[in-house]
């Protein structure tokens, strides 16, 4: 994709993408271009067809399946996968699995639903103009690419994935959301009952009409993208995903006592305004790859939650692993030389620790990531998150009362 003028100087309602090959769409359709950059702005030997490819889906009897979901859930999600009769539902293939780990992957399929592939196994679609992924376990989530055996059970990623969602849907509901993180969430899960399951993710967020570009993308689209701007190219992205992505991952620490396991830059969205300009907010996708960290979780208000995730052993933080690393993983190998991913990650780094002791009001002399780890482990750092979640409980009601 080569920018021809400002991109999106008349980027209002998304073009009807799923009626014609990605890249056929313009540049100004938000839409089509998170497809582009998905699929080609990588490594080579990730890229993804831009064509629309079929994915086909099984009517299984309802009461063999074990389905999620929520009151959030809308209720295009709930037709879609339920018969008329609620007699049968859809059990969803991708149509790259050759697993046999997978149920129903013999049975005739009784129809298809037009996708895309993204950068990952999600397939990306459709339902009434919504846009929303499906991920489905597959052992082959590239075409071509080896296989990935531990890619084909979803099981747990469809528990975790949901748990994870109610909790930071109900938390935005009552507190409103981050200044710089946005959770794309999952809205529905399908478990059958011979194992296996996959989840669905609601990516109707990112049709407002804003940009959404990958970080795996800024080696190989970032360097026009800060042009655009104006801006040198290092320096542009030092602050706009290095320290940007320091504070979402800051916030989602404080306000959900979650962190992500492995933050992949594939985890990461930067959204970007109709000319191409970063906002300063991050989206965060793939809640399934998140656990919490029990030392802050105990504090903040969510100590049911994580003593729910126990009692079924799943994993718990004992550290603070913001993980700069994996946000920058492969990075170099689209030219992106070390010293600039090390200041990127330095500016990460103190952006994340800056963000905890501000919002904490630590008066302590903290710089980094271990030493801040170790006071918050102390009774002091327990009282502060314990004051920061009474403080934004106290003003969540005086703001109730103040309404009334």
């Amino acid at each position: 994709f080569v920018f021809q003028t400002t991109p999106a100087q008349a980027a209002g309602r998304c073009l009807d993408l799923f009626k014609a090959p990605v890249q056929h769409a313009f540049s100004n359709d938000p839409v089509a271009q998170l497809m582009l950059w998905e699929q080609t702005s990588n490594q080579t030997r990730w890229y993804k067809p831009t064509e629309p490819v079929q994915l086909g889906y099984t009517e299984i009897p309802a009461d063999k399946v074990v389905v999620r979901t929520e009151t959030y859930t809308p209720e295009i999600i709930h037709s879609f996968f339920k018969t008329e009769t609620l007699s049968h539902v859809r059990w969803m293939n991708h149509p790259l699995n050759r697993s046999q780990k997978v149920p129903y992957t013999k049975v005739l399929e009784q129809g298809h639903k037009q996708a895309f592939f993204s950068a990952s196994r999600s397939m990306f679609t459709t339902i009434n103009n919504s846009l929303f992924s499906f991920k489905l376990p597959t052992d082959y989530p590239h075409p071509g690419a080896a296989a990935q055996p531990d890619k084909a059970d979803l099981n747990n990623d469809s528990i975790i994935s949901m748990r994870r969602s109610k909790h930071i849907r109900d938390y935005d509901a009552r507190f409103g959301s981050a200044e710089n993180l946005y959770v794309l969430t999952e809205v529905i899960s399908v478990a059958s009952k011979l194992g296996n399951a996959f989840s669905v993710r609601d990516l109707r967020p990112l049709q407002d009409g804003n940009y959404y570009l990958p970080a795996f993308s800024i080696p190989y689209a970032g360097r026009e993208i800060a042009k655009l701007n104006n801006a040198h190219y290092s320096e542009f992205w030092k602050e706009h995903y290095g320290a940007n992505l320091g504070k979402a991952k800051a916030q989602l620490l404080l306000r959900y006592g979650l962190q992500m396991k492995t933050p992949n830059a594939q985890n990461w969205l930067i959204q970007l305004d109709k000319n191409m300009a970063p906002t300063g907010r991050i989206y965060m996708r793939d809640v399934a790859d998140s656990n919490y960290v029990d030392f802050v979780a105990d504090h903040n208000g969510s100590i049911d939650l994580i003593q729910a995730d126990r009692k079924v052993n799943f994993s718990t933080g004992k550290m603070l692993r913001p993980n700069w690393e994996n946000s920058a993983w492969q990075m170099d190998e689209g030219k992106v030389f070390d010293i600039v991913l090390h200041s990127w990650g330095a500016a990460h780094d103190a952006a994340y620790v800056k963000t905890i002791k501000d919002s904490l009001k630590l008066e302590a002399e903290i710089t980094t990531i271990k030493e801040l780890e170790t006071f918050l482990k102390t009774p002091a750092g327990g009282d502060a998150l314990y004051m920061y979640d009474s403080a934004r409980r106290r003003s969540h009601l005086l703001s109730q009362g103040n309404a009334a």
